[in-house]
């Protein structure tokens, strides 16, 4: 940003100088130099003002700039800018001069992480250099330090900024008013102008500038040879893909500007010199119709759509262009042997039945990781043939390999799968470097392609649904500035490619992007198109700002992982001790328990004999900061590492089998872990953290059939261990385990009920559950019950003990019978909803950032998954899928929180709530 407020001080001193210097004007004997003679040919950028007087009132008109100038650096450009606008409107003789005389800007990368200005300007001959220096003089005073140096005929001054220690070079040669920040760039002008050549001289950038409109704002020239360097100043490492195609893109294009109030629109023409570009390989094509987009999905973040009049012309000029990049043998080797394999000409069929049009595209995602969200779509020219000659090639791949066809019916749609790595990249080239396998469905006349089955389920389930692109205003209001047909056409959703943006952007670019976040969130979506026009490719770019954002309040599917089998517990939601990242551990039925980072990648998997029995817990057992997972089944207790080793001397073999998880406890909050584990022996067995049994431990009542984990409570400094049997004994014990007290009456709770700590008005300690009745127990640290009857309930209801009405009272939350209902503490009814569907009783109260709760249930006969809102209504976007209970997590630490379910389909699925 200090940047661009020396810039706007520049751009000070030039309209100055040319102020000074428009009354001798008339006494020019010969034409100065035109500003290109002194552009050096690594420039990135050319801008071209055509029309100073009025610019910045327009810049003023746009919705953009009043939240942009808000900004402390910002607001500084804008008052400077006010005042020269100011000056302009009150004397004609400026304001004429700016318009028959364009400034001239060229940006240049001056080292990897820096780039420069070159200001240029025509003054007149007579007497240019000291009216110049005599400006510049008087605005930066007398306390200004001023040095000069000739080189190569010409003088260059370079002025120290008072305050500042900035400095500040320009000579005026041929005359031309040459100014930058870097001396050296000066002296690269100043060679350039003397080599007689220019800009001019390349036909490429003549034939682009020679297309720009007269009257426009300001006309852009891209070099796209050098755009890559200049971006990769604001790029991390992530980029280099992306920034290593730019300099083959194209060769110049021109963009002419338009500010208008709801956006910036530029448009213009760009030459592709050869096959050495990618945009050459749309020569002699028609624009084509970008019906295609129809079948794009909302949740979309970026995508590329290709259109050709005449693809196997355009195929052709495709792979001509790669081959100049890439090796061509490679890719001929790849069909040789997938050949041999199916004994056809693959390519060949597979390139009968490609029609006119073709997408790769992104969905949301919430990591730099996204090979789950990417996805291509081909428009058929005969989908019959498509649909057959797909099938008999996944059949014909499945035989040879040995591992059998087999498709998926999902919503009537039919998921097919081409068992051959890096199919779609070599077919239709490295843009589709992303999908490396080929599971496939139709709609209509259109093939989608994702890395997963559950990638296209999700698909499917957007297209059932009309969930579509197309289908989004904020997408409505963009498609005004943009052409319903063209050759090449790129577009990015800010908001929803939120991620994949900071990924490739540099820290210094993550900085100013978050400390703008007020302007950039009015920014809709950045679109660009490109369409054949004999030589040249007509080119449009739009910014869209607007009210009409992407939908908000709307869940949306970031991705989905894989899994060998169903899953049999709920996600469970765990720390990365590397990067302080949330990750997901699951366990499917089949035993295997996996780690899966916060992109959907699976980072192992292992096999368990047998399954887990609760969560997963993490423990720092050697007090370094690194934690490792602990976990129990039926007659192990387990603790690994983060790469899945088993630590020390676990697994432990259990004396009797588990009757429920184990509870882990941190008393001091010192990593003096205790671990217990209930037994159906009647016996409690408990553990230090290195697996050694526990010494002092004290219990020795009799138990039943521990059917509840442990629970610990501290309360005005006193712990409190609670444990119950299936004969409804209830212990309340210390730390020891010695008894405290047994409740008076006895309380048979439901498996996997939880208590409730309470105090009353006298800070009297009790605990609140239910037994299987459904009775309200509330039972006192010194032994004493009270009973309650709140509704009817059989014993397999589940209870919750929350607020959820954010009132400052807990209230009674239960479900049973299909039926989720709750009761405020006098037993009022807040709401109750009856489902027509068979409801898992288990049900989790989560709290938002506004005190009120939503309750999680599951049906899992239907594989839905809802979260209810405390008046008992539907939270927007639900029923998602899900055949167990799911969690509510902020997985990659920034505020915004996912759902995180798992799913019949072997599925662990992650939604983006906010």
């Amino acid at each position: 940003m200090k940047r661009v407020v020396f810039a706007s001080l520049f751009a000070l001193l030039i309209i100055a100088a040319i102020v000074f210097a428009y009354f001798y004007y008339q006494q020019l004997k010969s034409p100065a130099s035109e500003s290109f003679a002194a552009i050096p040919t690594d420039a990135a950028l050319v801008i071209e003002i055509k029309k100073v007087s009025g610019l910045w009132e327009k810049i003023l008109q746009t919705d953009s700039w009043a939240s942009l100038s808000k900004q402390p650096v910002l607001s500084k450009i804008s008052l400077q800018a006010q005042f020269l606008d100011s000056a302009m409107a009150a004397n004609k003789d400026i304001n004429a001069l700016f318009q028959n005389k364009p400034l001239v800007i060229s940006v240049h990368v001056s080292k990897s992480t820096d780039f420069d200005f070159l200001y240029l300007v025509n003054v007149p001959r007579f007497n240019q250099e000291g009216l110049v220096n005599g400006i510049i003089a008087n605005l930066t005073g007398p306390q200004a330090d001023i040095k000069k140096r000739n080189y190569n005929g010409a003088v260059i001054r370079e002025v120290t900024l008072p305050g500042t220690g900035q400095t500040f070079a320009y000579t005026v040669s041929k005359g031309l008013f040459m100014g930058s920040k870097s001396s050296v760039l000066i002296e690269d002008a100043v060679r350039q102008l003397k080599s007689g050549t220019s800009l001019r001289n390349d036909k490429n950038f003549r034939r682009v500038y020679e297309s720009a409109g007269k009257n426009v704002d300001a006309a852009i020239m891209v070099n796209y040879r050098n755009m890559g360097k200049l971006a990769g100043v604001f790029a991390s490492d992530n980029a280099s893909g992306v920034l290593g195609a730019l300099p083959a893109f194209s060769q110049w294009g021109e963009f002419d500007v338009k500010i208008k109030p709801e956006g910036v629109s530029l448009n213009g023409f760009t030459s592709p010199s050869d096959s050495s570009h990618f945009l050459s390989a749309f020569s002699n094509q028609q624009p084509v119709s970008t019906d295609l987009i129809n079948y794009i999905p909302r949740r979309v973040a970026v995508f590329q759509y290709f259109g050709q009049s005449d693809f196997q012309s355009y195929y052709s000029k495709l792979w001509s262009f790669i081959s100049t990049r890439d090796k061509a043998s490679a890719r001929a080797e790849y069909f040789t042997q997938l050949d041999k394999l199916t004994g056809a000409n693959t390519k060949e069929k597979m390139l009968a039945w490609i029609g006119s049009a073709q997408i790769y595209f992104i969905t949301e995602t919430n990591s730099a990781s996204y090979a789950n969200n990417a996805f291509a779509m081909i428009k058929t020219a005969d989908a019959a043939l498509a649909r057959t000659s797909l099938k008999q090639l996944a059949e014909t791949i499945a035989r040879k390999k040995g591992t059998g066809y087999k498709e998926e019916l999902y919503k009537g749609r039919i998921i097919g799968f081409v068992n051959h790595p890096s199919l779609l990249p070599n077919l239709l080239g490295p843009v589709y470097s992303h999908i490396d396998k080929f599971f496939y469905t139709m709609v209509d006349d259109v093939v989608i392609i994702g890395n997963q089955a559950s990638s296209v389920r999700g698909y499917i389930d957007d297209i059932s649904t009309g969930k579509t692109l197309i289908s989004e205003p904020a997408y409505k209001d963009l498609q005004q500035g943009l052409s319903s047909s063209c050759n090449y056409y790129a577009y990015v959703n800010y908001t929803r490619a939120a991620y994949i943006i900071r990924s490739m952007s540099n820290n210094n670019t993550i900085e100013f992007l978050s400390a703008n976040g007020s302007y950039f969130d009015k920014l809709d979506a950045i679109a660009t198109q490109f369409s054949a026009n004999g030589n040249l490719m007509f080119n449009n770019l739009y910014f869209h700002y607007g009210t009409t954002k992407v939908s908000k309040g709307e869940v949306n599917a970031l991705w989905a992982t894989q899994l060998d089998t169903a899953c049999a517990l709920p996600p469970n939601i765990v720390i990365n001790h590397n990067n302080a990242q949330h990750e997901i551990m699951v366990q499917d039925v089949a035993g295997n328990l996996y780690l899966i980072d916060a992109s959907g990648e699976v980072i192992w998997k292992r096999k368990i004999p047998e399954q887990m029995l609760g969560e997963v817990h993490q423990v720092d057992l050697f007090k370094n900061g690194k934690l490792q997972y602990l976990f129990n089944t039926q007659s192990k207790l387990y603790m690994i590492d983060r790469n899945a080793n088993d630590v020390g001397n676990f697994p432990i073999r259990l004396p009797a089998k588990a009757t429920t998880a184990l509870s882990i406890f941190d008393y001091d909050k010192n990593l003096d872990y205790r671990i217990f584990v209930p037994c159906e022996n009647g016996q409690v067995y408990t553990y230090q953290a290195n697996g050694k049994p526990l010494i002092g431990w004290q219990l020795t009542e009799p138990l039943g059939f521990v059917n509840n984990p442990i629970q610990h409570f501290n309360a005005d400094g006193k712990d409190y261990l609670v444990l119950s049997d299936t004969n409804g004994k209830l212990l309340v014990l210390d730390r020891r385990g010695e008894i405290k007290s047994k409740s008076t009456l006895p309380v048979v709770r439901p498996d996997n009920s939880r208590l409730f700590i309470q105090q009353d008005a006298s800070k009297r300690v009790y605990f609140v559950t239910t037994d299987t009745a459904g009775t309200l127990y509330s039972i006192f640290a010194d032994g004493n019950t009270l009973t309650k009857a709140v509704g009817s309930h059989s014993s397999y209801h589940k209870f919750i003990f929350r607020d959820i009405n954010a009132d400052g009272e807990e209230d009674y939350i239960f479900m049973d019978d299909n039926r989720l209902e709750a009761y405020r503490r006098d037993n009022t009814l807040i709401f109750s909803k009856a489902f027509d569907r068979e409801m898992l009783n288990d049900i989790d109260l989560f709290i938002f950032s506004t005190g009120r709760g939503k309750i999680g249930v599951v049906s899992p006969p239907l594989n839905e998954t809802y979260l209810i809102n405390d008046d008992g209504s539907v939270y927007s976007g639900f029923p998602l899928k899900g055949s167990a209970r799911f969690v509510i997590d902020d997985l990659n630490n920034d505020g915004s929180r996912k759902v995180i379910t798992t799913s019949l389909d072997g599925n662990v699925y992650v939604y983006n709530l906010d």
